[in-house]
C-alpha cells in the first residue's frame, strides 16, 4: 500500500511540474528572455588564498571568462556574513544548451599560450601545489542552476523588465 501511494505521489509531482513550470516561467512575447544562471561555491581559507587564487586566475577563470556562450561571469569572495572561507563562482547563459557547450577557439588559444611550467621546474613545483590545493577545496563544491527570471531583472544599472506587476499580469500565476 506504501508504495502505491508513493508511485501516486511521485505522478502527481511529475504531473504539478509539467502543467505549472510553463506558467511559471511564462513572460510577454516583447519582455526580456529567461536566462540559466550557474552558481558554484565552495570554501578556501584564507592561509592558502594565496596560492589558490593566483593559480585560479590563470588556469580556472579564464574558461569562464573567455567562452562565447557565457553571457556574464563573476568570481565572489566573502565579505561579511557567516562564512569567511566563502567562494562563490557564477555565470550566466542565454540558453540550457550553452552550459555544455564548447568555448572553441578564446579557450584554445588561452590554453596553449598558458600551459603548465615544464616538469621538473621550480615553477612546476608551484603550480603543481597550487592545483592540488584547489583540487583539495574544490572537491567539496557545490553546483547549482537557476533559472534568472529576467522580467524583474536590474542589470548594469538598468531595469531589464518591468518595475512592480504590470497591468496584464495575472493574479494566479503563483508569483
Amino acid at each position: 500500500m506504501a508504495r502505491k501511494t508513493a508511485w501516486v505521489v511521485f505522478a502527481l509531482v511529475v504531473l504539478v511540474s509539467l502543467i505549472g513550470t510553463p506558467a511559471v516561467f511564462a513572460q510577454d512575447d516583447d519582455g526580456p528572455s529567461n536566462r540559466i544562471m550557474t552558481v558554484t561555491t565552495f570554501k578556501v581559507p584564507f592561509p592558502d588564498r594565496g596560492t589558490v587564487f593566483p593559480w585560479m586566475e590563470q588556469y580556472f577563470h579564464p574558461g569562464g571568462q573567455l567562452n562565447p556562450n557565457v553571457i556574464n561571469y563573476r568570481w565572489m569572495v566573502h565579505n561579511w556574513g557567516s562564512n569567511a572561507a566563502a567562494v562563490v563562482i557564477a555565470a550566466e547563459y542565454a540558453e540550457w544548451a550553452d552550459i555544455q557547450a564548447d568555448c572553441g577557439q578564446p579557450c584554445d588559444d588561452w590554453q596553449e599560450a598558458n600551459q603548465p611550467p615544464d616538469e621538473g621546474t621550480p615553477e612546476r613545483e608551484e603550480y603543481d601545489k597550487a592545483q592540488a590545493l584547489f583540487n583539495k577545496y574544490y572537491a567539496h563544491h557545490s553546483d547549482e542552476i537557476y533559472v534568472s527570471l529576467m522580467e524583474e531583472a536590474k542589470s548594469e544599472g538598468r531595469v531589464v523588465g518591468t518595475v512592480g506587476r504590470g497591468e496584464d499580469d495575472d493574479d494566479d500565476d503563483g508569483m
